[in-house]
C-alpha cells in the first residue's frame, strides 16, 4: 500500500463508499474509498482511501491499461470492496490488502460499465454500457466469492440500450433505466425479474417527457424517482417520478445543467448534485422535498472550493461527502464534505 501519494492523483469521479472502521483505541473512525479515472502510474486512474482521522489521503492500486479507467462507483460487501473499471470487475479487502481481478469483461460478455454493482441475496448484479451480443450493454451477475459471472440479458436498441447506472429493488424485482434506446431512443425504464428472466419495459422516455437518463432511479414512498439529462425548459434534462407502477411520468423540476449522479434521503429530503451552473457556474447541492415538491438550491461551488461536481453525495453520520472534477488548487478536483442542517462546507483534499 503506497500511504499518503497524492502523485496525479486528478479528476475525481464518483464518490463511491464511506466504511465504518473500529479503532479500540480511537473509538469510531471511518475511511473514505474513491477512484480517479486518469492519472497514477499508467495514466488509467487510481484506486485511494481518504482516512478521517489522519485526515491523510492513501493510493493504494494504479489501474493498468489492461483494467482500464474506472467509470462507476464502489460497493462495499463484508470484507471487501468491489468495483469495475472498463475492461474488469476487481476487489480489495476493507484494510486495503488483497488487490484481485476477478473477472475481465470483454466485448462479447459486457464492456465500460458505468454504473455500480448492487448485492441481493448473495449475489453482485451489474451492468455495462456497451458490449454483448448488440453491443448495447448487458446485465450480469456473479457470486459474492468472484466466481460465476452469468450474462443474463443483452440490450438491443429497441428495448433499451446503454445503461448508465445501477440497478434497484423495487415491487419485489430489478428496476433500471438505459440512457438510449425505445422508440424515440430516450432510453426506457425496465424491470427484471430476480433470477434474471423476464426483462419487460416498464417506461419509454420521449421528448414530450425528457429523457437520456445517466443517474439510476431512487425509489421512495413508493414512487421511482430519477432526473434525465435532456428535455425540460433548458433542454438540460428534468428531475422526474414514476408512479408505483413505473407506467406515469411526473416532471417536479427543469434542470439548468444535467445531474450526473443519484439521489440520496436525508431528513425527509432527495439530495443531489448539479454539475454547473449556481451563481459562480461551478455546480451545486440542491435538495426537493417529495411531499410540497419543492426544489431548492442549497449550496453554490466556488472553483477553490471544487468545480463540476460528478457523481453521488454519501451520507455518513449527518454529513454529506462528494468530490468535484475539476477546481481546488490544481484545477484537478477535490474531496469535501457538507452540512446539510447548517449548510457549512470543508474542502478536505485537493487532487493533483
Amino acid at each position: 500500500m503506497r500511504t499518503g501519494l497524492m502523485k496525479k492523483a486528478s479528476l475525481g469521479l464518483w464518490l463511491l463508499v464511506l466504511l465504518g472502521v473500529s479503532y479500540v483505541a480511537q473509538g469510531q473512525q471511518f475511511r473514505l474509498w474513491g477512484v480517479t479515472s486518469e492519472g497514477g502510474d499508467h495514466g488509467r486512474g487510481t484506486l485511494f482511501f481518504w482516512d478521517q482521522a489522519e485526515g491523510t489521503f492513501s493510493r493504494v492500486h494504479d489501474f493498468t491499461p489492461e483494467e482500464g479507467s474506472p467509470f462507476s462507483s464502489l460497493t462495499w460487501q463484508g470484507d471487501w470492496i468491489w468495483g469495475m473499471t472498463e475492461g474488469s470487475i476487481f476487489r480489495i479487502r476493507t484494510d486495503a490488502s488483497g488487490y484481485e481481478q476477478v473477472y475481465a469483461l470483454s466485448r462479447q460478455v459486457g464492456w465500460g460499465p458505468k454504473g455500480e454493482l448492487i448485492v441481493h441475496q448473495g449475489r453482485l448484479w451489474g451492468m455495462t454500457y456497451e458490449g454483448g451480443a448488440h453491443n448495447q450493454g448487458v446485465i450480469f451477475r456473479l457470486r459474492t466469492d468472484g466466481r460465476g459471472f452469468t450474462k443474463v440479458h443483452d440490450f438491443d436498441g429497441k428495448t433499451g440500450g446503454y445503461p448508465r447506472n445501477h440497478l434497484v429493488v423495487h415491487r419485489e424485482k430489478f428496476w433500471g433505466v438505459t440512457s438510449r434506446g425505445g422508440a424515440q431512443k430516450k432510453g426506457v425504464v425496465f424491470s427484471l425479474d430476480f433470477d434474471g428472466t423476464g426483462y419487460a419495459v416498464e417506461f419509454e422516455f420521449a421528448r414530450a417527457t425528457s429523457g437520456e437518463p445517466e443517474g439510476g432511479l431512487f425509489p421512495y414512498k413508493g414512487k421511482l424517482w430519477g432526473m434525465t439529462c435532456r428535455g425540460g425548459a433548458y433542454n438540460e434534462g428534468q428531475l422526474y417520478y414514476l408512479t408505483e407502477d413505473g407506467l406515469e411520468f411526473h416532471a417536479l423540476h427543469d434542470l439548468e445543467y444535467p445531474a450526473l449522479g443519484d439521489m440520496i434521503l436525508y431528513e425527509g429530503d432527495l439530495w443531489a448534485m448539479m454539475s454547473l451552473r449556481g451563481i459562480h457556474n461551478c455546480g451545486t447541492i440542491f435538495k426537493v422535498n417529495p411531499r410540497s415538491e419543492k426544489f431548492t438550491q442549497v449550496y453554490a461551488f466556488d472553483g477553490a472550493g471544487g468545480r463540476f461536481p460528478e457523481g453521488s453525495l454519501t451520507l455518513h453520520q449527518g454529513e454529506f461527502w462528494g468530490m468535484t472534477r475539476f477546481g481546488g488548487t490544481h484545477d484537478m478536483g477535490v474531496i469535501f464534505r457538507f452540512q446539510p442542517a447548517t449548510g457549512g462546507f470543508q474542502k478536505l483534499q485537493d487532487l493533483d
